[in-house]
């Protein structure tokens, strides 16, 4: 079964978008990740078969928040990565994928084990994966976590009038390049 190695590009993105409730509902910050690396096993044939990993450096994480001053931006960053993902303690996010269910023609149900904080916890994702030429793999993926599933506490801030909900979005759009079974094996 080919391989596709993950690595950041100016094509790829991960994102985690955490939502905003109370005064701020329906803003949402949104940090991108720029350090990860992973690996697609792709059945062309029997997409079932496939399977994925991907682990993301947490202390790469950054808020472009247009809605935010600098300011504010450098103090989502601190918290995201002090409070909620510790980042001292557990550097790494990391997704390993369990089973693959197809749903259409390209879509696909990823199931897995996800880790934040040292947690690790089963996980969803729906796939949408497009194979570009014999190199490529387009992987477009998102999945609801929820913070407490990870001991994380959802913050608050203007007295309880702000703050964010449970649950977080994690989105990804992944240029997988197929690594050649002569380069694997060196």
């Amino acid at each position: 079964m080919p391989l596709y190695d993950i690595r950041p590009s100016d094509e790829s993105t991960l994102r985690l978008e955490i939502f905003r409730k109370g005064l701020l509902a329906g803003e949402r910050h949104i940090l991108f990740f720029d350090r990860y690396f992973g690996e697609i096993r792709y059945d062309r044939q029997d997409a079932e078969q496939s399977n994925m990993r991907f682990v993301v450096q947490s202390r790469s994480c950054t808020c472009k928040d247009k809605w935010l001053t600098r300011k504010q931006r450098e103090k989502v960053v601190s918290f995201t990565l002090r409070k909620m993902l510790a980042s001292d303690r557990f550097p790494e996010i990391e997704f390993t994928s369990t089973s693959v269910t197809k749903k259409a023609s390209h879509h696909y149900d990823v199931l897995g084990d996800l880790t934040i904080r040292g947690l690790t916890r089963p996980t969803f994702i729906q796939v949408v994966a497009r194979q570009i030429g014999e190199e490529r793999l387009e992987f477009d993926g998102e999945a609801i976590v929820r913070m407490k599933d990870y001991d994380m506490e959802p913050p608050t801030a203007v007295l309880g009038f702000a703050g964010t909900k449970n649950k977080m979005r994690l989105r990804f759009l992944f240029w997988a390049e197929r690594i050649r079974a002569d380069a694997a094996a060196d």
